[in-house]
């Protein structure tokens, strides 16, 4: 969860909200929020795309205690892989001031310093696919004088067999293992790894003394500021891109 500020209530879920598709009808998904203080606190609940959603309640005021289911609806669309999870919620929240009469006034004279703020990231999710923990981003912690290590998690939500690939980004990221098959109801942890700038350019400059090497063979076709321009260009991400395969259901020939 990204917060700005430490969070009044407790929302379930934290981070990640899911919808199922197919999307050709109205998908569902439920945000509940709870006031474990002992004063009322107000709430607003915004989304990023406006247009492709309902939300009910989208603002209202929590007694001590009390507990708020919010139904977030997802219209019907054409489904577009891009939009996996750029969608985004935020749920505002803040202290009832006493006295006051009109909710939609709190919030245009609130003070920005008492309004407190989470971001909920939607992920669109068809039959089939496997749930992908963390989702969007794989976080990995210094200091990265030697290899850092980062789980993934794939989870098979289905009743088929669902077999997977992984692909990196970068020249420093490796991960174990990179293909597999998932069972119904299964889950597999990937270990992420992040290798060390040195490690990479010891690798950059023993193949630069293998071009080198065969230009001056003469055999070799490509220069060797050609191909070491091509891996100095790699930007250094810090992110797995998980390319997964999805659809391939072996359920039958297992």
């Amino acid at each position: 969860m990204s917060s700005t500020k430490q969070q009044l209530l407790l929302i379930e879920p934290m981070s990640e909200l899911y919808f199922e598709g197919p999307f050709n009808n109205v998908v569902s998904s439920t945000i509940t929020l709870t006031n474990p203080l002992g004063s009322p606190v107000c709430f607003k609940v915004k989304t990023t795309v406006p247009k492709r959603y309902c939300v009910r309640p989208s603002s209202g005021v929590l007694e001590p205690d009390e507990v708020r289911e919010v139904a977030v609806m997802l219209q019907p669309f054409n489904y577009d892989p891009t939009e996996k999870t750029k969608h985004k919620f935020m749920i505002q929240s803040m202290v009832l001031p006493e006295g006051v009469e009109n909710l939609e006034n709190v919030w245009k004279e609130a003070d920005p310093s008492k309004v407190m703020d989470s971001k909920l990231i939607c992920i669109l999710r068809l039959p089939g696919e496997l749930v992908v923990q963390p989702s969007h981003e794989l976080p990995f912690e210094g200091p990265f004088t030697q290899a850092v290590c980062s789980n993934v998690t794939l989870k098979n939500p289905s009743s088929s067999n669902i077999c997977f690939k992984l692909h990196a980004s970068s020249e420093r990221l490796s991960a174990s293992p990179t293909t597999g098959i998932i069972g119904p109801n299964e889950k597999v942890s990937v270990a992420g790894s992040l290798l060390p700038e040195a490690d990479i350019r010891l690798r950059r400059s023993a193949l630069s003394g293998t071009c080198l090497t065969s230009a001056e063979g003469g055999g070799a076709a490509i220069g060797r500021t050609g191909v070491i321009g091509a891996i100095a260009s790699v930007p250094p991400i810090l992110y797995l891109i998980l390319a997964l395969l999805i659809g391939l259901v072996l359920g039958k020939l297992m």
